[in-house]
């Protein structure tokens, strides 16, 4: 399977989910209403199984955001080694180092020929809410998914590797 047949690319007539910023998830209605709830929730486990698919196209997908499978909300999974799926409803950046380091990065939505480098923070505190809908804040850094989670809230902020690049 190409990765083309389950993400959004860009192309010459540049799909605007991929560039615009996605909606909020409305968690008052999330924690209110079980058809909400459901739609949001089949929504992430549609990004869990793309996430987890074999690419012919593309190496191993480290995370995904739903702009990437033209889920139009802010959300984001995580791919963690030997864990759980890192599920992030609504995730913002509310601290981050000063200090940046360059970063090669590729995106299968962007699908470039070759890596690019990029600035990313050494860490960032992250505030989101799980799955189940409570709130969450948590520190990543570059060796626990710190630059996925910073590619994946770009995503979602209609931001692109290739507006990033060094």
């Amino acid at each position: 399977m190409e990765i083309k047949e389950r993400m959004v690319q860009i192309t010459e007539g540049q799909n605007t989910i991929l560039i615009n910023p996605s909606f909020e998830v409305n968690m008052r209605l999330f924690n209110a209403s079980d058809g909400y709830k459901f739609s949001v929730l089949v929504a992430i486990d549609h990004m869990i199984e793309t996430m987890h698919k074999d690419f012919d196209n593309y190496p191993e997908i480290k995370g995904i955001s739903g702009a990437n499978v033209g889920i139009p909300y802010k959300i984001i999974v995580v791919k963690k080694k030997n864990d759980v799926d890192l599920v992030m409803i609504n995730p913002k950046i509310i601290r981050h180092s000063k200090k940046k380091v360059k970063a090669k990065t590729n995106c299968g939505s962007v699908n470039l020929c070759e890596s690019i480098e990029v600035k990313r923070y050494c860490w960032v505190i992250v505030e989101y809410y799980n799955r189940k809908g409570s709130k969450c804040c948590e520190k990543f850094d570059r060796e626990h998914y710190g630059f996925t989670i910073q590619h994946e809230i770009d995503h979602v902020n209609g931001i692109l590797i290739t507006d990033k690049g060094v």
